[in-house]
């Protein structure tokens, strides 16, 4: 399944230690836009979802693509006529802060939540991109949530794939034909 979430990408936050003032009680403070964010992308998992859509139970494939707001410094303009130039018009790679794995923890959690899977522990291969939009394009992030073939980890998948006939597998004991 894919779902597009509106606006920009954020991260997981590590949330913070506070101290409660009428107890006196450690107490652990969640970032507000972390928060935020995961409410988002779950509110966009539940409405995209079919009725028929269930819990992941196997594998899972999760990809990322975060896209985020072109900064003023990346909108190249002529020094002569300030018109934008056309080489920096495309997406260009976004080396900044938040880092990917934080955003695939966000994206994860907020998954958890919205029943996309039983636990976030079946995510057993991740992509995480992280793009400047193009000029004229909006802030987004694309999730891509597939399942895994049991099979796809074993020397044999290749063969398999390509629809040619292969004996028993040693590795998984899919029989043959499979």
């Amino acid at each position: 399944m894919r779902i597009v979430v509106p606006g920009t990408p954020a991260s997981w936050r590590a949330p913070r230690v506070g101290r409660n003032k009428r107890t006196g009680k450690v107490v652990m403070i969640p970032s507000a836009t972390t928060e935020r964010y995961e409410a988002l992308v779950e509110y966009v998992w539940r409405t995209m979802q079919d009725e028929g859509d269930k819990t992941l139970t196997g594998p899972v494939r999760l990809a990322i693509e975060a896209i985020f707001p072109r900064p003023e410094r990346l909108l190249a303009r002529s020094k002569r006529t300030g018109e934008l130039l056309r080489a920096h018009e495309g997406r260009m790679p976004a080396p900044k802060r938040p880092d990917s794995t934080n955003i695939l923890k966000a994206v994860e959690d907020a998954l958890t939540r919205a029943g996309a899977w039983e636990d976030d522990c079946q995510v057993c291969q991740t992509s995480v991109s992280k793009w400047y939009a193009a000029i004229g394009e909006s802030p987004r992030t694309i999730i891509e949530v597939t399942p895994v073939s049991p099979c796809e980890g074993c020397i044999a998948w290749p063969t398999r794939k390509a629809g040619l006939p292969v004996a028993d597998c040693q590795d998984c004991g899919v029989p043959e034909g499979r």
